[in-house]
């Protein structure tokens, strides 16, 4: 219909606009993305008065609908199941024996980064698997059995739906971590749209955390990195069970590592939004150590040598610094300070495991003698 051609050049022109915009970054500086919930589909959601409903719907411009009808099928094929964000990067996924830009890893001077999906392939993921609904003769859901952002899996998936350990992105995810040469890159830093933990009150929290949480902390990931919610929040660093690591809290702005034991969260998803920021409605929760909910801005992360690394929240209007963290190795999960016994101090899956230099740098470099002389 005109008004689905109306739909396609809309959303592809934002997307072309949004690219333009970037230009000055992206001509200087890598720029690596992963997926979010805008990036599904044409829309995310209606609201009363209903007026997506109205316009993809019932081809009515400027005007409003009784209900909520969109569903998947409302986007244009093309704009729909995030064809627009696989088909306009190039993520390292086929490096990384990941799936497309969805999710990947790469290393960064002294990190290994790792980019997951929140959006789909985990069990109960916000964006439902559209494929596990098609008939088995091949017939599709009706409208009213979708959703609008239903998508993917993008990954296979051997067994059961429920089940987050069943699904490609999982197993991809533990076995990249396994393989993390701590030699090289000491440390680990998973990225995500989604938090896993928030002063923003939201369902799909819990079972992100029930698909990847175990996982990145028995592979001592050292920083989860989200946005999503429309604010700034530096978390202190949390134990599985939802509460402080207060063990790891040095002071205020200053965190040290807990292997195994505690991450440390962080949230920018404040980037900027033509609809201001997300408000908590609520008292800061606990876990909260820094929440901004004013400021539009950027973070910086500086990874300063195996043991030190600094955040910094920096306002997009007078560059003002709102917000520093300090994160420092704890019980050195570089190596194990009595000697290359343990996993974070052998690779094996690196092609440097069992060297000569390995073993100076867990015996030598990382021997406790040296800890305090590093900082």
């Amino acid at each position: 219909s005109t008004l689905n051609i109306i739909v396609s050049v809309l959303y592809e022109s934002n997307w072309d606009l949004w690219q333009q915009w970037m230009n000055n970054v992206t001509l200087k500086v890598p720029y690596m993305v992963l997926p979010g919930n805008y990036e599904a589909t044409c829309a995310d959601h209606d609201a009363f008065p209903y007026v997506l409903s109205a316009y993809l719907d019932e081809d009515k411009v400027n005007s409003t609908s009784p209900k909520s009808t969109i569903n998947y099928y409302s986007c244009p094929p093309s704009q729909r199941n995030f064809t627009a964000f696989q088909h306009r990067f190039h993520m390292a996924g086929e490096k990384s024996g990941g799936v497309g830009n969805f999710w990947y890893s790469f290393d960064y001077g002294l990190a290994h980064f790792v980019s997951i999906d929140t959006e789909t392939d985990y069990a109960y993921s916000p964006d439902k698997s559209f494929a596990r609904d098609v008939n088995g003769d091949g017939s599709h859901p009706t409208p009213d059995q979708t959703h609008i952002t239903d998508a993917g899996p993008f990954g296979a998936v051997h067994g059961s739906y429920n089940d987050s350990k069943n699904f490609q992105q999982y197993q991809w995810l533990a076995q990249d971590l396994a393989c993390v040469d701590r030699y090289k890159t000491p440390w680990v830093i998973v990225m995500g749209h989604r938090p896993m933990y928030s002063s923003m009150n939201a369902t799909y929290k819990k079972h992100l955390r029930d698909a990847f949480e175990n996982l990145m902390l028995e592979n001592e990931v050292d920083l989860y990195v989200a946005g999503h919610v429309h604010w700034y929040e530096r978390l202190y660093p949390m134990l599985q069970n939802g509460t402080i690591d207060y063990a790891s809290v040095v002071n205020n702005t200053t965190y040290k590592t807990n292997p195994g034991k505690s991450m440390v969260h962080l949230i920018n998803g404040a980037a900027g939004n033509i609809e201001s920021h997300d408000t908590a409605n609520r008292p800061r929760l606990n876990m909260a150590a820094y929440l901004d909910e004013e400021n539009f801005g950027f973070s910086k992360l500086t990874i300063h040598n195996a043991t030190t690394l600094s955040w910094k929240f920096i306002h997009g209007e007078g560059g003002l610094v709102g917000d520093a963290l300090t994160v420092r190795k704890g019980t050195s999960s570089t190596c194990n300070a009595s000697g290359a016994t343990g996993s974070s101090c052998s690779s094996q899956c690196s092609g440097s495991s069992g060297s000569w230099l390995l073993w100076l740098y867990c015996h030598i470099y990382c021997s406790s003698f040296w800890e305090s002389l590093k900082h």
